[in-house]
Order: structure tokens, then C-alpha cells, then sequence
């Protein structure tokens, strides 16, 4: 009896499959398709999604990294300009110093025409004792006319002093300051004009120096002097004596 049973739904399940149309396999497998097509599309949703996050996180870091070359492009850029200044700065510095040295012993004379077999050395001994000193202490000196060609009488040419011991050369230098009391006549020239005696500056700072006087006939500094070569101005109502040593410095003091 139970195997007649068994027969009978086996029979049962046999016949279930062949009674499955082919309406019915094509509308099974149509359901599967898109079923399929569904979670396809899904998926791709989400990994159209996933590459935008992954486009965006990429694109920002590539602006960040973008802005941080240049922020590390300027601080180079900067950094290099201010190094190369300070070099450049320092090379000034250091060729203004060396040209100081080679002539911190030496004077310079303006005023005096030049005349026929001059004896400059009687000049200089002239004005060592309108200064004060004895013969026994005058300093010992070289004295020239600076002129690249042929002196004409008459016409005025500076002259070169230039002192073996700077500590003279220095203190002589004081003495006229103290005095500028040197004149023409006092060496036998018929006429009461001054001399002056200045520092032998460097091409540059001579150039500085007359800009700085410029400005003062103008009323913008009270005072422009050197010293040891060095170019050092007062601003008006200030006594504190200000060291110049480029137009920049010279501009941005007044």
C-alpha cells in the first residue's frame, strides 16, 4: 500500500513538470532576467557612486596638493629673494668696507687753483701750524694733485693727502673740524676763499653724499657729514646721528 502511494506522487510531480508551459518557462525566466537586471543596476548604482566619492576625494587632494606646491613655490620664491638680497647686501658691504681700508688714511683738499712749481708740501706744513702743531709734529704725508690729464694753471684740482699713520691722518682731521679755518690766503693767494678738507670716499658713497647735501640745501636733513668713510645724516629736529649707505636708506629717512 505505502509504494502505491510513493508511485502515485511521484507520478504527481512528474506530471506537475510537464504540465509547465512554455508561456510559463519564458515568464520564469523573464522574472529572473529582471531580477537580474535589478540588481545589476543597483550594483552599478553603488559603484557609480563609489568612483564619484573616490573622483571627489581624488580631485581634492589634487587641489590641496596643488595649493600646497604653491604656497612652497612662494616661500621658495621669497626665500630666495630675500637670500639673494642678503648676499647682494653683503657684497656691498663687504666692497664698501675694503674701499674704507685702503683709504681710511687719506684727506682730500678742494679749493685751491692749481699755480706753476706750487709747492704742496709747504701748503700742508702751513696748515699743520695754523692747527697748532710743532714742527717737530707734523705728520708724515703724501701730497699730490688728482687730475687725469695735464694741470692748466688756474683751474682747481683736489688734492690727494695721504698719511702714513691713520692716528695722524685722524687727528689732524679733527683739528680742522674744529677750526675750518684754512683759507687761500693763509698759503699766499691774494683772495680770502675757504679750503676745505673732506674724507676720501669711495665713487658711491660720494655720489650718496652729494644727494644727501642736495637734500639738505633743500631743507629736508640738518646735517651731512662722514665719518671713517662713512656717510652719516641728521633728520630735521633730531640729533641722532643716522647711517646711510643707499638711496633706499637715504629716501626712507626723511
Amino acid at each position: 500500500m505505502a509504494e502505491k502511494q510513493v508511485r502515485l506522487r511521484s507520478n504527481s510531480v512528474v506530471k506537475s513538470d510537464a504540465d509547465m508551459t512554455v508561456a510559463d518557462l519564458a515568464s520564469l525566466m523573464q522574472s529572473q532576467l529582471n531580477s537580474y537586471q535589478q540588481s545589476t543596476k543597483e550594483d552599478f548604482k553603488k559603484l557609480s557612486a563609489s568612483l564619484s566619492s573616490l573622483t571627489s576625494q581624488l580631485s581634492k587632494f589634487r587641489d590641496n596638493i596643488t595649493t600646497e606646491m604653491e604656497r612652497l613655490r612662494e616661500e621658495n620664491k621669497q626665500t630666495f629673494t630675500t637670500i639673494s638680497s642678503s648676499i647682494e647686501k653683503s657684497n656691498k658691504d663687504t666692497s664698501l668696507a675694503v674701499d674704507r681700508s685702503t683709504r681710511r688714511n687719506d684727506l682730500v683738499i678742494s679749493g685751491i687753483p692749481f699755480v706753476d712749481g706750487e709747492n704742496l708740501l709747504s701748503y700742508f706744513h702751513s696748515w699743520c701750524r695754523t692747527f697748532g702743531y710743532v714742527e717737530s709734529e707734523f705728520p708724515l704725508v703724501d701730497i699730490r694733485r688728482l687730475s687725469k690729464g695735464a694741470l692748466a694753471a688756474g683751474k682747481v684740482y683736489m688734492i690727494l693727502l695721504q698719511f702714513a699713520i691713520t692716528i695722524q691722518r685722524n687727528d689732524f682731521y679733527s683739528r680742522y673740524l674744529r677750526s675750518h679755518s684754512l683759507s687761500l690766503s693763509g698759503i699766499g693767494f691774494s683772495v680770502n676763499k675757504r679750503i676745505y678738507i673732506n674724507e676720501n670716499l669711495g665713487p658711491s658713497i660720494r655720489a650718496l653724499r652729494s644727494k644727501a647735501l642736495h637734500m639738505k640745501k633743500e631743507g629736508k636733513l640738518s646735517g651731512v657729514f662722514t665719518r671713517g668713510g662713512i656717510l652719516l645724516i641728521k633728520r630735521n629736529g633730531d640729533e641722532k646721528e643716522i647711517t646711510v649707505s643707499s638711496d633706499s636708506d637715504l629716501s626712507e629717512s626723511i
